[in-house]
């Protein structure tokens, strides 16, 4: 008997045709997904046409079907792929799968492992597959566990769905985190709109600045930060420690000087 190329545990594969392969479009599908949606990648097209195909996808058998679970770009591009090399009468280019059984909520396990954890789906697109993970009957402990998380992360993703659509975009262009939506959260829709209406668009919210926005709209004390002007003032105050004041104009990215160890010694010899 020859020796195997390599000495380890084989799987089974199949080579496919691209275009013989099941994309779900449906968004009422349990394994539906978002990134169907996405435009075909031109530098995939490109790679695939030159090297072949490289990368193993999963598939799932229904009746007749073969159903992609995780591949869907690559299947895409590969049938974008081997139009062109049709019409430069070129072989065209077979996918390489592997096959997965089980149930939906194994299946989708899969599908939300793999795409989770490269961390490529926008904060609230991950936040609506966890909600269609838990919706098959898994557990937050294991959703957080598919896309590689904590729990407090994965109840933070899932808090987005409670936030307005305005609020979800400023999300998925980094203009909020994820920590200080969570904290708007907590509030309607329409406050959430009315007290993110009050910042600059040129500023980033901070779960700072979004937790002092929750107290206001919840008409609780909020402490003012105080302002460069005033800061720069109180420094400049002949009744500060020398220290105190350094320390303050360090802050602010101003004159260096003096440290922070002595300006809270300072300040404690005073009070």
């Amino acid at each position: 008997m020859s020796k195997s190329a390599i000495d380890a545990s084989r799987v089974n594969a199949f080579k496919l045709n691209p275009e013989s392969l099941h994309l779900i479009t449906n968004p009422e599908h349990p394994l539906y997904d978002q990134r169907v949606r996405l435009p075909v990648k031109e530098g995939l097209v490109q790679s695939i046409m030159a090297n072949g195909f490289c990368t193993v996808i999963t598939v799932q058998k229904n009746g007749d079907q073969i159903v992609v679970v995780d591949g869907m770009q690559r299947v895409k591009a590969a049938v974008e792929a081997n139009r062109r090399l049709k019409e430069k009468g070129c072989e065209p280019v077979e996918v390489i799968a592997t096959l997965k059984k089980g149930l939906d909520a194994q299946i989708f396990g899969v599908k939300l492992a793999s795409n989770g954890n490269r961390q490529d789906d926008p904060p609230t697109e991950l936040a609506e597959k966890l909600a269609r993970y838990l919706a098959l009957g898994r557990s937050v402990e294991e959703a957080a566990a598919c896309i590689g998380v904590e729990v407090a992360e994965a109840k933070r993703l899932l808090q987005l769905l409670d936030l307005s659509p305005k609020v979800l975009a400023k999300v998925d262009r980094g203009q909020i985190s994820v920590c200080a939506a969570a904290k708007l959260s907590k509030l309607s829709r329409e406050e959430q709109e009315k007290q993110l209406a009050e910042v600059p668009e040129d500023r980033k919210v901070t779960v700072q600045e979004a937790s002092r926005r929750v107290k206001k709209a919840k008409g609780q004390k909020v402490s003012e930060a105080p302002g460069k002007k005033l800061i720069k003032k109180v420094a400049a105050s002949s009744t500060l420690h020398p220290e105190a004041a350094a320390a303050l104009l360090w802050v602010l990215g101003g004159q260096a000087g003096g440290s922070i160890a002595g300006a809270v010694k300072a300040l404690a010899s005073e009070a």
